[in-house]
């Protein structure tokens, strides 16, 4: 835009200026805006929004300046880019009679905005991206309302008044089961929580004496039954049910990053299967082109075997008959008489 600005200031108002550098501006909105929001944008599909936003907004507005200049012909107005009619500068797709800021505005925000969901769609980011991505996220969830920020995700904080919990469990019981059995199952499972003395719970002690009042219960009443008479009849403060959602929430996070985990390394698990196997292959064709090669060497050893067999085999012959042709020539020489 500054470049721009450099090189028409002379023909162009400020106005008309800032009006093109703000519509290349606007180009990082989809990537920018959306991004926050949506999990499933990635920096493909942000880099194909701007690269396709950006020819559009250099199509519908720088172009035209430079037609005014002389510096592009005139055709490019009347008979569009490469003399396609739906790529006119100022009549995209043939949408005629907007202004020419309103014009590129749409046309570059909508394209960019298809091509940023489409690449979006389109391509696996790499693990770090992933990551980034899910902390992101996962930071922005946390951080939602006040009354969670401050909540123990542990729950091993014990403020939670035990006397008022087991008057809340005792009169319970007592709607379907009489006073001496209530008191003895109560008594039953908080000695099965190991609760002593005790004059605090904590939140997840408290969960304990639910799930656990509503199981001893069903075996009275029907689980059903059971289930309704703990939710019609056992109440969380304020805090408890922040402490409670704060809980849940950070099991569910440590549960979906363990799984992302588990994905990732599935993935990577499959691509060094693929590898491997990959040089299994590999292996496979060199052990096969140096076998072949092996098999021709030993043809020619074996050829030059037979050649040296079949040359010992005639230097014999020819040793046998010069040692025959020697001794004729030696009773020749010691008996002239033979020769006649």
């Amino acid at each position: 835009s500054y470049l721009f600005a450099e090189i028409m200031q002379a023909s162009y108002i400020l106005v008309s200026l800032g009006l093109i550098s703000f519509a290349a501006i606007l180009q990082l909105a989809p990537a920018g805006l959306i991004g926050l929001f949506w999990r499933g944008g990635n920096s493909f599909g942000a880099a194909a929004g701007l690269l396709v936003g950006y020819s559009v907004w250099a199509l519908t507005l720088v172009a035209p300046a430079m037609v005014r200049e002389g510096w592009l012909p005139q055709t490019l107005m009347s008979e569009g880019l490469f003399g396609q009619l739906w790529l006119r500068p100022e009549a995209m797709f043939g949408t005629e009679g907007l202004p020419p800021l309103a014009h590129s505005v749409f046309w570059s925000l909508t394209l960019n905005l298809i091509f940023y969901m489409v690449g979006s769609f389109a391509y696996r980011p790499q693990k770090a991206e992933r990551n980034l991505r899910a902390e992101m996220f996962d930071c922005m969830e946390n951080d939602a309302g006040s009354i969670y920020r401050h909540a123990r995700p542990t729950g091993l904080e014990s403020y939670i008044l035990r006397e008022p919990k087991m008057i809340e469990a005792e009169q319970l019981l007592r709607k379907y089961l009489n006073s001496e059995k209530a008191e003895q199952l109560l008594l039953s499972v908080c000695e099965d929580l190991q609760l002593g003395g005790r004059s605090t719970l904590t939140i997840i002690e408290l969960m304990e004496l639910h799930r656990m009042l509503e199981q001893r219960l069903a075996g009275s009443i029907g689980a059903a039954t059971a289930h309704s008479a703990v939710e019609e009849s056992i109440n969380y403060s304020e805090r408890e049910a922040a402490d409670l959602r704060s809980l849940f929430s950070h099991l569910a996070s440590e549960l979906n990053a363990s799984i992302i985990e588990k994905d990732d390394s599935e993935s990577e698990g499959i691509d060094m299967l693929m590898r491997l196997q990959e040089a299994n292959e590999q292996q496979s064709l060199t052990l096969k082109r140096l076998q072949k090669r092996v098999d021709e060497l030993e043809g020619i050893v074996d050829r030059q075997y037979k050649e040296i067999f079949d040359y010992r085999l005639e230097a014999q012959k020819l040793r046998v008959e010069r040692e025959g042709l020697v001794e004729r020539l030696d009773r020749r020489k010691s008996d002239p008489d033979l020769g006649d």
